[in-house]
């Protein structure tokens, strides 16, 4: 189907107008990441409305498969933070890349049945990675030269203890059980393993089998750290932004985990 937005080319270039001096250099893909970029994972996370209200048309700059599965979102929040999340990634390709935010294309492909959902890949630079995530008025992505991923969770959202079970190896499950915060560090916990996900550790039931915790005191203080899971390691990163959680997780080696705010990625 056609993009939503063709009706207004005067809107692409008002939201083009407030973009960085990132649109003003030569498209020349395909594109790889300058020496200084590998050294970081950019990641960031904001209120969904906060970058909708710069992008008057956000349909203009997704894939006809983007938009159909946007207007496939009964709720209008869930639309709104779907656009943000799919917009907030390709600004983060852009800043990571060096390139046009107008000239970013992300595509997705699922590898079992082949329609538009799956691991994200950034469009004529195969060694970059990208994820994203939503929720309930939030937003987060990260782009990397290495897997990576990202989750983001409403703070009212409550793990009930039947999925925490499900979700956990028994020291996990008992851990989170004995702990007075134990409600808030299973929701912690399940950010981890969608990260983890999302940065090709494995599928969500094969990730459950794993333990995902690390050093208990590490975890229950939320501090960043190089996690050993599943034979692999990954640099975890946690936050809080307004009424969320995120969780960022890059394999490495590889680069340092940078936090952007939105004033990096747009004047």
């Amino acid at each position: 189907m056609p993009y939503a937005n063709e009706r207004s080319r005067d809107g692409v270039a008002a939201q083009s107008a407030t973009l960085t001096e990132l649109d003003n250099q030569p498209a020349t893909g395909p594109w790889s990441m300058t020496a200084p970029r590998k050294s970081a994972a950019f990641a960031i996370a904001i209120e969904s409305d906060q970058l909708l209200g710069r992008f008057p048309f956000p349909e203009t700059f997704l894939t006809p498969d983007e938009i159909v599965r946007a207007e496939r979102l009964v709720h209008e929040r869930a639309r709104k933070d779907f656009l943000a999340a799919h917009l907030l990634a390709r600004l983060c390709v852009s800043h990571c890349l060096g390139v046009p935010f107008g000239d970013v294309s992300i595509r997705q492909r699922c590898s079992r049945c082949g329609g538009s959902h799956g691991r994200p890949e950034v469009v004529g630079s195969s060694d970059t990675y990208v994820s994203w995530s939503h929720s309930f008025g939030y937003a987060a992505a990260v782009v990397s030269g290495r897997p990576c991923g990202v989750d983001i969770e409403f703070h009212g959202r409550k793990i009930g203890v039947a999925v925490q079970k499900v979700a956990s190896t028994k020291s996990e499950f008992e851990f989170l059980r004995s702990h007075e915060d134990g409600d808030s560090l299973a929701r912690h916990l399940w950010l981890r393993k969608e990260a983890l996900v999302k940065a090709g550790l494995g599928s969500l039931p094969e990730v459950f089998r794993l333990d995902a915790m690390g050093e208990p005191i590490a975890f229950a203080s939320r501090s960043t750290e190089v996690l050993n899971v599943g034979g692999r390691s990954f640099n975890i990163s946690e936050r809080s932004v307004g009424g969320g959680d995120v969780c960022v997780a890059v394999e490495v080696p590889g680069p340092q985990i940078v936090w952007l705010g939105l004033p990096d990625l747009i004047e």
